[in-house]
């Protein structure tokens, strides 16, 4: 197994090979257009080619670090010979350093640097904490994280076969867990994994920042807005979370800027990226498909009165729906695989035909008997949520949000097929959150839920700037409010978006990238240019991965104990986790549970371990060896009717399973266990309650 510093230099060759086929491809598709618009370009085909890779590695098996490498030499090989030469590379990348020095000379004799630096300053935690923190959102504990990291247990296979937890979440598509994946290939660990998250912020920010400038929105209007939007509370506290609305906004807003720049420049290019993004983003969140589907008809109607000859019109639109299918069919296809139907877990029936299976578990969850009882209403629910600070976009937001209604005239005349389809697209974003799916998601969790609003409160921040086009008394006073506003949520979080123990860590982690940056610095400029500078480069990005994962190790279970999360997870089972985390010694654990209405009680990830050592199964206790599900109580029934004991324990054993995790409420499983203390060792629990054991081979 390679060590930690052949696994970190593997790691910077797979991303600087990855930049490099997305760098050479954004120039290639966008070759007349501003360096911001570029730029947005070379990180939607970061996107995409890790999504279109991640399908082509999984299917053959080969998602692992070396699979990887030899699918990444070959694209980034294939994309500089055919559209790249040693000459177009020096003249490019000349050309943005020109760029980057414009625009430093220009921050200098801004009057809002300051501004600048200050916001700059205030976002470092929101960047710098992810880099801290293992997976410890709710739903990352049960499924973000744990697909991510069995994917690159299992060279891309997904055993998340099981009842309750598994039988829900195991075949929603997961776009975005596949960002995860590939941070946590390089190293078997989660060692990036919530960076990727901080990385997606930033990437998110250029997109807005195109988007702005595609609407015709001047600077410092522009910039400011984005800075209000990328401080959302509901945003700013998804970062480092390791839930995908991060990636998924990214996505969709790099799709809609694109789509921005085609339909007003007839960019070809930037059509083809607009279609890709969309359909990356409709694989990461189901819901969001109706919205994709938007972005690629207003695609098409785009090309159809795109000034090419009506044949090259056709085959651009079934190159684009194709390059959609590529991206997003995989994900119908392994759900079809996993239920027989491409859209299960959720209900969904077209002209009265059926595409999705529903388990009982799901039965339950979405169509339990207290939901239409529940009170306050969902309208109300929704109010309260959307004005709340720090866990909703608060009454700063709803403002900006309701600005934006007043800015559309002034963006109309001469943005109108944008502005149209912005409008539409924001809707769609609206209209969807009102599906009856998610109903239980607005009555019971309806701070959490405000979140799949992003996609439509996000946009519409950025139009509100559009009452800064008129330079008139208004236009100036909205300025103010979007700087001002932008300082109130950054402020807001500090005292409450992390512990004291994250905040000792980020300091000792600027002081050591600081000391290690400044080594590597001296050495950097002590040599002559050439490989020897590569070499020093590379190593300081080494030393500086080692140090922060000795850091990480030594917080990991003090911020599990401490830190925020979007909404607080029960934490009984935290020491048995801490206990069967050793990186040196592998355990087989398999997992169990009683019926649970909510569906969020697996929380798996902490037990796979830091370096993804161990492997977390569900044993069927049927005499059959089937899953039989949770459900109403005639499922339950029969759950329990199938259950024995002798079957089960003999399947453990054949399976190599070291321990057991029941988690809470008690399962059939936890007393079986207990009523057998000579087969099965406690090692934490509470009698009745929950438990974790030693699987004792002799009987």
């Amino acid at each position: 197994m390679p060590s930690f510093f052949a696994r970190a230099a593997l790691a910077e060759l797979l991303v600087v090979e990855a930049l490099l086929a997305s760098y050479v491809a954004g120039r290639r598709l966008l070759p007349r257009e501003t360096s911001i618009t570029r730029w947005v370009g070379v990180l939607t085909c970061l996107a995409i080619l890790a999504s279109i890779e991640f399908h082509v590695l999984r299917v053959v098996g080969a998602f692992h670090l070396s699979g990887a490498l030899l699918l990444q030499t070959l694209v980034t090989a294939t994309a500089l010979k055919l559209a790249a030469s040693p000459q177009d590379l020096r003249r490019w990348l000349a050309r943005d350093a020109h760029f980057v020095r414009a625009l430093r000379r220009r921050h200098r004799r801004s009057p809002f640097r300051w501004v600048a630096v200050a916001f700059a300053a205030l976002s470092l935690p929101i960047v710098l904490r992810p880099l801290l923190l293992p997976p410890m959102g709710w739903d990352t504990l049960t499924y973000h994280a744990v697909k991510a990291a069995m994917w690159v247990q299992n060279a891309g296979t997904l055993p998340m076969n099981g009842p309750g937890t598994w039988a829900f979440y195991a075949p929603i598509w997961a776009g975005g867990e596949v960002f995860t994946a590939w941070a946590m290939l390089p190293f078997h660990s989660d060692l990036l994994a919530m960076a990727v998250d901080a990385a997606e912020w930033l990437a998110l920010g250029l997109a807005l920042f195109a988007l702005a400038r595609e609407l015709g929105i001047p600077e410092p209007a522009g910039s400011a807005a984005v800075g209000f939007a990328l401080a959302i509370p509901t945003l700013r506290i998804s970062v480092g979370s390791g839930y995908v609305e991060v990636a998924l906004l990214w996505m969709i807003i790099s799709a809609w800027a694109m789509a921005g720049r085609f339909l007003q420049r007839g960019s070809l290019g930037a059509y083809y990226l607009a279609a890709g993004a969309a359909g990356v983003a409709a694989g990461i969140k189901f819901t969001f498909l109706p919205a994709s589907l938007l972005t690629l008809a207003a695609l098409a109607a785009g090309m159809m009165a795109h000034p090419s000859p009506p044949r090259g019109r056709l085959l651009h639109l079934a190159a684009g729906a194709g390059l959609f299918a590529v991206i997003l069919l995989p994900w119908l296809w392994a759900t079809v695989q996993l239920t027989g139907l491409p859209f299960s877990p959720f209900p969904v029936k077209l002209l009265g035909v059926s595409l999705g299976r529903t388990p009982p578990e799901v039965e339950l969850y979405v169509f339990r008997p207290d939901l239409e009882a529940a009170s306050p209403s969902e309208l109300a629910l929704l109010l309260r949520s959307l004005f709340e600070e720090r866990m909703g976009p608060g009454m700063t937001t709803m403002i900006a949000v309701g600005a934006s209604l007043a800015a559309w005239p002034l963006l109309w005349r001469r943005h109108a097929r944008l502005v149209l389809f912005l409008g539409l697209a924001i809707v769609a974003s609206w209209l969807t959150f009102f599906v009856p799916g998610l109903s239980v998601a607005r009555r019971f969790f309806s701070s959490s839920a405000v979140r799949y609003l992003l996609p439509a409160l996000v946009p519409s921040v950025v139009l509100s700037a559009g009452l800064c086009r008129a330079r008139s008394r208004l236009g100036r006073v909205y300025l103010l409010f979007l700087i001002a506003g932008s300082f109130f949520q950054l402020l807001l979080y500090l005292p409450y978006g992390w512990s004291s123990a994250c905040a000792a860590g980020l300091a000792l982690l600027i002081v050591t990238f600081g000391l290690v940056g400044f080594v590597g610095r001296q050495v950097f400029r002590s040599l002559r240019p050439g490989p020897f500078r590569f070499a020093a480069l590379a190593a300081t990005g080494v030393v500086a991965l080692f140090c922060l994962g000795e850091i990480r190790d030594e917080l990991r279970f003090d911020l599990y104990r401490r830190d925020f999360v979007i909404h607080p997870f029960h934490r009984y089972w935290l020491d048995a986790a801490r206990a069967l985390d050793s990186p040196a010694q592998k355990h087989r654990i398999a997992i169990t549970s009683g019926p649970h209405e909510d569906l969020d009680n697996w929380l798996v990830y902490p037990f796979l371990g830091r370096a993804l050592q161990n492997d977390v199964v569900y044993v069927p206790p049927s005499r059959d060896g089937a899953v039989h599900h949770f459900g109403r109580s005639d499922a339950n029934a029969e759950y329990a009717r199938s259950a024995d004991f002798a079957s089960w324990k003999s399947r453990l054993l054949e399976r190599g399973v070291t321990d057991v995790v029941s988690f809470r409420p008690a399962s059939v499983e936890l007393g079986w266990m207990e009523s057998h203390p000579q087969q099965f060792q406690r090692r934490a629990g509470d009698a009745g309650d929950w438990g974790v054991f030693a699987v004792v081979e002799s009987p």
